[in-house]
């Protein structure tokens, strides 16, 4: 897609508030930071007053589920909005996904520089650690409140894509994120 719309994070915060039923889609052979970056994202759009459901190709990891929601929200409406989160291409989300829902992502959230333009808009910070990172600062400009779940979801994504802190792209900001 050539005509994707660059998106800042007010923007963005701006976007998530007007959005409505919305899909969350992540990557197949889901990691934490993309798993976090879901459910976080499903929780924030909750506090906002929509409806939001996670989407993926594959289970989630026995080691990941505990950021599982007791309930996660089923998603059994149809999605006025799917969102992509720390999913550089549409490849990446797995065949079932990617027939069903790669084509109509409205919004892609991603820290990957390599990251194809393929939603009608995008927020890519290429300097952030983890999409976790740029959904803390966008709970920051948000109406939302920043919950135990939200945190756990975050800094689980910070943390597993930053090799515990160890890893260059561990920077001042990831650091100071107070969660």
């Amino acid at each position: 897609m050539n005509g994707v719309q660059e998106l800042t994070l007010a923007k963005t915060a701006a976007w998530l508030q007007q959005c409505e039923d919305a899909y969350i889609l992540i990557h197949r052979s889901p990691d934490g930071d993309c798993i976090g970056a879901g459910y976080a994202l499903a929780e924030i759009l909750q506090q906002l007053g929509k409806r939001a459901a996670v989407l993926c190709n594959d289970e989630i990891p026995p080691r990941y589920q505990f950021m599982l929601p007791e309930q996660p929200a089923a998603a059994d409406f149809p999605p006025k909005c799917i969102i992509a989160v720390d999913v550089a291409d549409t490849k990446l989300l797995g065949s079932r996904i990617q027939e069903q829902y790669g084509s109509r992502v409205d919004l892609c959230i991603d820290h990957h520089v390599s990251n194809v333009p393929y939603a009608k808009a995008r927020l890519l910070d290429g300097t952030a650690s983890a999409v976790c990172e740029i959904l803390y600062r966008l709970c920051r400009v948000l109406p939302v409140q920043i919950t135990d779940s939200i945190a756990v979801c975050l800094y689980t994504g910070m943390a597993t894509d930053t090799g515990c802190f160890q890893y260059d792209n561990a920077g001042p900001e990831t650091h100071r994120a107070e969660i």
